[in-house]
């Protein structure tokens, strides 16, 4: 059976954590990001407890992160939420972990176990899993390398045989952190090996698999349908920038600038084979491609350039052109601007 793709967002959760953002602004957040297939919000159960009867709060879309606790399984099920995501440890004992799921079954909320570390899991650990999914209607099975120990060829082959000591009918979620700087090919890599959850956060904040990274690798690295809005940069800028993050210029699928070329033999390139030098075209993610001009430019890129500027010249002034547009560059150690070309185009044709 083809399984779609779920994201389980972190963003909003680690802006509410940090304080950047409260409850009611985690809600209205929630709806400008951009959905890709299904989107699941974690949210910790006590940070709602403390606004509870004072803000209205829109839970379909939401998992409530609970300890190992019937109260706090019945509070989940009474605020209506219909998922929920239990946190265990290593000294959580068997008989409340039933009891808490026995609770979850009765309240027909959706289960999602958080307890398996892929790094270093024991065989005994394991089995304790293998029974509780067994015995319980427990629907998710989060599996994390918290500790980032893995690389994107382990986290595959690990994850096809993890996959197989439990029901077919379970479903894997991988939860990836990037101490290593290798998150995003971590997740990938749990993809190959047939997981379709997937734990991200938008820009990658809060340490988790960047979000438009992973989508963005699905759909062209591994060719697998997915999708993705054609205004995907702006909105995940945006959303950052309501939380008060940063977005560098050169951050990879969202930045402004990563779609900006200047090299002469670069450029010329670009416009006769975008393919060769573009993995997917900026349109795709609602980015537009910008030629930059300075001392490695040539004529194709100034040419490009004039006319996306509605310059008026002849052909003979291109190289002089082309000739003051380097000589600026070196000395302002710095590209020129559109204002600086268009004086120095109106210096040349004058002449």
């Amino acid at each position: 059976m083809r399984r779609e793709f779920t994201f389980i967002d972190q963003t909003l959760k680690y802006a509410l954590r940090q304080g950047r953002i409260d409850i009611t602004e985690f809600m209205r957040l929630k709806r400008r990001v951009p959905i890709m297939d299904r989107m699941v919000f974690d949210l910790p159960l006590d940070l709602l407890q403390r606004t509870v009867g004072r803000v209205q709060v829109e839970l379909q879309d939401v998992r409530l992160g609970i300890a190992p606790d019937v109260g706090q399984v019945r509070l989940a099920a009474s605020l209506g939420c219909p998922r929920i995501k239990i946190k265990l440890k290593r000294e959580t004992a068997p008989r409340l972990m039933e009891s808490v799921l026995e609770v979850a079954r009765e309240c027909d909320l959706q289960v999602s176990l958080h307890g398996i570390n892929i790094g270093r899991s024991t065989l005994m650990e394991i089995e304790f899993f293998q029974k509780i999914v067994s015995d319980y209607a427990v629907a998710h099975l989060i599996i994390d390398d918290s500790e980032s120990r893995l690389d994107p060829l382990s986290t595959h082959w690990t994850l096809r045989e993890r996959r197989g000591l439990f029901p077919a009918e379970l479903e894997l979620e991988y939860c990836g952190r990037n101490q290593l700087g290798l998150a995003a090919g971590n997740a990938l890599g749990a993809v190959k090996s047939g997981v379709r959850r997937l734990v991200v956060s938008c820009g990658g904040v809060g340490g988790f698999p960047a979000w438009e990274e992973v989508a963005m690798g699905i759909k062209h690295l591994l060719q697998l349908p997915l999708a993705i809005p054609a205004d995907l940069a702006v909105r995940c800028r945006g959303l950052l920038e309501a939380i008060g993050v940063e977005v560098a210029v050169n951050k990879p699928i969202i930045g402004p600038g990563i779609f900006a070329h200047e090299s002469g033999i670069h450029v010329d390139g670009i416009f006769k084979r975008s393919e060769l030098y573009e993995p997917y075209a900026p349109e795709d993610v609602g980015l537009t491609r910008q030629i930059v001009i300075g001392k490695h430019s040539g004529k194709a890129a100034l040419q490009a350039k004039l006319e996306e500027l509605d310059l008026v010249w002849l052909a003979p002034d291109l190289p002089r052109i082309l000739e003051k547009v380097r000589q600026l560059a070196v000395a302002q150690k710095a590209p020129v601007i559109d204002a600086q070309l268009r004086q120095l185009v109106k210096e040349v044709t004058l002449l």
